[in-house]
């Protein structure tokens, strides 16, 4: 969906006046379809499975158990569709999470338990990983492709980007009639690079704040210096992937990390129903 058709949709649900305040607040994101069963090579971008590694990267532990991987980027196939030009143009993202232990991102400790690494080498540097001995049956999914399209989207109302604005409460529950619209567009899934966040509960961007500031020193900066890197649903059905009650894992980075790819200073978020 380009800024035109969420124009017109926003127009559909009354909602006209809400929208110019969103404007100036509009992300562009690029949204993942997965199709299971469908077979990637070595360095495509994949949901679940395992990982194509270099020897450079070893396989994320937390206190000595492997976590589960969750998603690999080959950057290469998003660049155009990265609109403002936020991520590398090459290389690979490889995400990883504690599915085991499930942990929220609400206290520092949970720094440990999930992992973002950045490979920008040549593919034939890549192999298919071997699962580690330990790996949790519980940290293991199987796999899907993933297509990408760009996405324009507006902030969650709990979001710090969201405006200023007063809504009356028939306008809020037009507001949630075109949320669950948009959201069955999506085919009721929150995969997605980039873009502004879709929040089960509270705005993140301030709690990334405060835990990241136990780790990277004075350079946490201030909520809006936070921006979405990844989101990702519970692809149960897709990957046999479930966080929580239906939940969604969010993966942030301080936009002067990406700009310098530093992807260790991540911070991941897990939220459910």
């Amino acid at each position: 969906m380009d800024k035109a058709e969420m124009a017109s949709l926003f127009e559909a649900f009354k909602l006209n006046e809400l929208w110019m305040h969103l404007i100036p607040k509009l992300s562009e994101g690029i949204k993942m379809k997965l199709e299971p069963y469908v077979h990637v090579d070595v360095g495509g971008s994949k949901i679940g499975g395992m990982p194509d590694l270099p020897d450079s990267i070893a396989w994320p532990h937390a206190y000595e158990q492997p976590l589960a991987f969750v998603a690999q980027i080959n950057l290469s196939e998003v660049t155009e569709w990265d609109l403002d030009e936020k991520l590398p143009t090459s290389g690979w993202l490889y995400f990883f999470y504690d599915a085991l232990n499930e942990h929220w991102g609400n206290v520092p400790e949970d720094y440990w338990h999930f992992a973002v690494r950045y490979f920008d080498g040549d593919i034939s540097q890549l192999k298919p990983a071997v699962p580690p001995e330990k790996l949790a049956s519980e940290n293991q999914f199987l796999s899907a492709n993933t297509v990408f399209y760009p996405q324009t989207t507006f902030p969650d109302e709990s979001s710090v980007a969201w405006p200023k604005v007063g809504l009356t409460r028939k306008q809020w529950m037009s507001l949630g009639d075109l949320e669950e619209h948009v959201y069955e567009l999506n085919s009721g899934r929150y995969n997605q690079l980039l873009g502004h966040s879709t929040n089960l509960q509270s705005g993140m961007e301030q709690l990334c704040v405060q835990m990241s500031q136990h780790f990277f020193e004075t350079e946490h900066g201030s909520a809006d210096d936070w921006v979405l890197l990844l989101q990702l649903d519970s692809n149960d059905k897709e990957c046999g992937m479930m966080w929580g009650d239906c939940g969604v894992l969010y993966f942030w980075i301080r936009e002067q990390d990406l700009a310098q790819r530093r992807f260790e200073k991540c911070w991941c978020v897990m939220q459910c129903f």
